[in-house]
């Protein structure tokens, strides 16, 4: 009777450590971040764009003729979103320069990454970076238009 009692509960602390599992790695640590994106045109910033765990702000100066500030609270779907993408951005990886020597102007976007008490600046000038352009992607669906304007059928080099 005594091994058939042992043989139960090993099994229920198999499933539950087996769900517990399984289920850690689905949910993405929750780190403090701010993530700075800066889109610069014709050597001025234009757009500065912020998130952090809590929020969404945008800044966009048109040559002083006329700037705007919005901020707005992340919702959860999307806080949950951010957190997946900056887990999956491989930032150690990451260069501090991505530059393109043979094209003058055009696009250019300075990343500041705080992440974890850690910072990384990341500099593009007309150059796409894999790993950048998908964290991008994320950032875009938070916005009401593409303003940062960093992916394929931009940067084609």
């Amino acid at each position: 009777m005594k091994l058939k009692q042992i043989r139960f509960f090993a099994g229920i602390l198999l499933f539950l450590a087996i769900g517990i599992s399984c289920s850690s790695q689905d949910e993405v640590k929750n780190v403090p971040y701010k993530i700075v994106i800066k889109n610069m045109y014709m050597g001025h910033v234009q757009y500065i764009t912020t998130i952090t765990n809590d929020s969404l702000t945008v800044f966009h100066d048109n040559f002083g003729a006329d700037s705007s500030l919005t901020t707005r609270a992340l919702k959860a779907e999307e806080k949950e979103m951010m957190l997946k993408a900056i887990h999956e951005l491989p930032l150690d990886d990451l260069e501090k320069n991505y530059i393109n020597d043979a094209v003058e102007d055009g696009t250019q976007i300075d990343f500041i990454f705080e992440i974890d008490g850690e910072t990384k600046s990341v500099y593009i000038s007309n150059k796409l970076q894999e790993d950048l352009a998908k964290f991008v992607e994320s950032v875009v669906k938070l916005l009401p238009s593409d303003h940062i304007g960093y992916n394929e059928r931009v940067i084609r080099y």
